[in-house]
Parts: structure tokens; sequence; C-alpha cells
């Protein structure tokens, strides 16, 4: 063999040798991928059930409850928490919100209606970090609801809820 057939011999060793070595890493990646887009599929499924419940809670109110996925980036840990620290507690904090707080059975005319005349949407936003949770009324008639699912104590809970739809509507 000539000197030119080993080094041809030895770049394509190389290339296989990298593309041996990188599969384990995109097979990590799809694997994680695939986890993110079952459970974004899991929690979009479970949107209309959370509008239903608002609606039924809040005299009828037509409301529309959004994800942003894209402030998730990649982090799997935090998309977790949405069903329960996101869905279930906003849900819950709009049906506090709605009643009479002595009698949690009965609603409350007026902020009934202004879930029913100030609200189009709830948005649930990842923020990263605790300090940036909040709730706000944006224009158009978005509720933005801001947590840090990837922080211990990062979501809200549906008192903290109840109280800031307070302030902001």
């Amino acid at each position: 063999m000539k000197v030119s057939d080993y080094k041809q011999l030895a770049a394509r060793l190389a290339v296989l040798l990298t593309l041996v070595m990188a599969s384990p890493l995109n097979f990590n990646v799809h694997a994680q991928n695939s986890k993110m887009a079952s459970l974004i599929s899991e929690i979009k499924a479970e949107l209309p059930g959370r509008q239903k419940e608002i609606s039924e809670k809040c005299g009828g109110a037509s409301v529309i409850m959004e994800v942003d996925f894209a402030s998730f980036g990649d982090n799997y840990d935090a998309l977790l928490k949405v069903p329960q620290q996101g869905l279930k507690e906003t849900t819950n904090g709009f049906r506090r919100f709605c009643t009479n707080s002595n009698r949690t059975s009965e609603e409350d005319p007026d902020k009934v209606n202004a879930v029913k005349t100030k609200v189009k949407k709830i948005v649930i936003k990842h923020v990263p970090k605790l300090e940036q949770k909040k709730i706000s009324l944006q224009d158009g008639g978005t509720v933005l609801m801001e947590m840090a699912f990837g922080q211990s104590g990062g979501g809200l809970s549906l008192v903290e809820i109840q109280r800031m739809l307070g302030e902001v509507l």
C-alpha cells in the first residue's frame, strides 16, 4: 500500500469514528425531543377541558387557554410541572376569584363580569427566575401568567392567582 492509501483509509476511519461517536448523542437528543413532544401533546389535549372548567366556574366566560411552549426551551423538568402547577392551579385560581369569598359555591357577579368582559385569553409562560413570577393583563384581554416552573416554589398557588387577578382585573 502507498502512503496516500493509508492517508485515505485514516480519513475514512476518522469520519466513521465521528459518526459512531455522534450517534448515541443524536439518539439521546431525539429521545429527549420525543419526550418533550409527547408531553406537549398531553398538555394541549388537556387545555379544552380546562377552558370549559373556567367557563363553568366563571359564569360562562369564553376564555382560551394557551401555554407558551417556546418559553420552556428544552427544559423538560419545568414542562412536567405545567399540568399541576400551571393548568390546575390556574383553573382553581379563576374559580376562587369568581366566587364569593364567604361562600365558594356562589358566584361573585362583579368578578364574573370582570372575567367575562376583560379576559379573552390566558397564556401560561415559563420564566427562569422566581422574582419574575407575576400575572399581568395585556392588550387585547390576555392574562399573562408567568411562572418559574424550573424553580422550587416557582408556580403560583390558587390563592396567589386569586389575589393577583383581583389586582389586574
